[in-house]
C-alpha cells in the first residue's frame, strides 16, 4: 500500500463518522480529496462540502480504504483463479468429448462384430440341433 492509500484510509474513516466534511477542514489534503473525488469515493456537494456516497459507505463498512483494497485484490485474485480453472475444465471437456467419440465409434464396430458372432452362434446351434435330431433318428 502506498502513502496515498494510507492517507485516503485515514481521511475516509474520519469523514465516514459524520458523512460529510469541508475541504477547508483538511487544507493540506486537497490533492487527496481530488483523488478521492476522481475515484468516486466522495461526492462534491459544492461550496467545498464533500459527502459520502454508496461506495464510501461500503468502504467504511469493510473497515476502511486499506481493507477495501485488500478485499478487492482478493476478489480479483479469486476471479483470475476461477478463470484459470474454467479454462482447464474446458480443455478437459474437449478431451473427454474426443474420447467419447472414439468410444462411440468402437461401440459401433463392436455392435457389428456382436451381430456377426450372434448369427454364427445361431447357425452352429441349428447345426448342432440338426446333428442331434439326425443321431436320434439314426439310433432308432
Amino acid at each position: 500500500m502506498t502513502e496515498l492509500d494510507n492517507k485516503i484510509d485515514e481521511i475516509l474513516l474520519e469523514v465516514c463518522k459524520t458523512g460529510m466534511c469541508q475541504i477547508d477542514d483538511f487544507p493540506e489534503n486537497r490533492e487527496i480529496f481530488n483523488v478521492m473525488l476522481s475515484r468516486g469515493i466522495l461526492h462534491n456537494l459544492g461550496g467545498g462540502v464533500l459527502h459520502t456516497n454508496d461506495l464510501s459507505y461500503k468502504i467504511c463498512k469493510r473497515g476502511g480504504w486499506l481493507k477495501h483494497l485488500e478485499i478487492e485484490e482478493k476478489i480479483e485474485s479469486e476471479k483470475e483463479d476461477k478463470e484459470k480453472l474454467e479454462i482447464e475444465l474446458a480443455k478437459s471437456n474437449i478431451k473427454a468429448n474426443k474420447l467419447n467419440a472414439k468410444i462411440a465409434e468402437q461401440n459401433k464396430k463392436d455392435k457389428r462384430s456382436n451381430k456377426i458372432a450372434m448369427w454364427i452362434n445361431i447357425s452352429i446351434g441349428i447345426i448342432n440341433l440338426a446333428a442331434i435330431i439326425w443321431q436320434l433318428l439314426k439310433a432308432e
